[in-house]
């Protein structure tokens, strides 16, 4: 009877050690940190970018803007107006200035190219000097300051484009007539030394020269005439514009 009692109370506890060993198995078994960190969640929203320090050196080119901006709209020579192909020169087209002037243009052409003709044709340069390209751009700057005042085509600014047209004309005969010289090693009436400050004008440095004087240094001297000429003529006479304005 000992026994029995001792074999069922064995029994009893090995019952009570498998089920306690049931309720163990069916705990909840705690995730590693490695794997919780794995399954976590990834966030919506990406990180931000990392800041980068401003640099000392950085320059902003709002400045650059606003000034080419200050120079087209007030201060612009060369610009084109939407739609148009001719050039715009204060305001006025290209052939504009062309046109008001042309015939002085010819006149500036045949002066030049006729001295160069007569020099090639063998007529001696004191004969051919009488056809003075200086003197018909100093003739050419005083009607450019007439004429302005008189059809009222502008003002001062307007002068300069005027007289820069007719000064390159006649430098660029010039400066061809010395580079003709050079090609052919026959002196012509541009590249005589009597004209060449007594020294041999067949270089291609004299051609230059004329260059920068027809495109730099003379417009300049015919925008001061024609100006001065403007200036007289506004006060002696009233043109087309200040009459228009006195009428009005």
């Amino acid at each position: 009877m000992r026994r029995r009692g001792e074999e069922g109370r064995g029994k009893e506890g090995m019952g009570e050690g498998a089920t306690g060993t049931g309720q163990l198995t069916r705990l909840p078994i705690l995730s590693s940190p490695i794997r919780a960190f794995a399954h976590s969640p990834i966030p919506s929203s990406p990180l931000p970018p990392p800041r980068v320090p401003a640099s000392p050196l950085r320059f902003s080119s709002a400045p650059l803007v606003s000034f080419s901006t200050l120079l087209h709209t007030r201060f612009s020579i060369f610009n084109t107006a939407p739609g148009e192909n001719d050039m715009r020169i204060f305001g006025k087209n290209l052939s504009d200035y062309i046109a008001v002037q042309k015939g002085m243009l010819l006149l500036i052409a045949l002066v030049a190219l006729g001295r160069l003709a007569l020099s090639l044709a063998g007529v001696s340069n004191s004969a051919a000097k009488w056809l003075s390209v200086t003197a018909v751009m100093a003739l050419g700057a005083v009607y450019a300051g007439i004429k302005v005042n008189s059809s009222g085509f502008g003002g001062f600014r307007h002068l300069l484009p005027m007289v820069f047209f007719q000064d390159v004309l006649a430098q660029l005969v010039v400066a061809g007539g010395i580079a003709l010289a050079i090609v052919t090693q026959k002196d012509n009436i541009f590249s005589a030394p009597e004209y060449s400050g007594n020294r041999d004008g067949k270089t291609w440095s004299h051609s230059v020269a004329h260059l920068v004087l027809g495109f730099i240094v003379a417009p300049l001297v015919s925008w001061g005439i024609s100006s001065l000429v403007l200036l007289l003529a506004r006060k002696t006479s009233p043109g087309k514009r200040d009459a228009e304005a006195a009428s009005a």
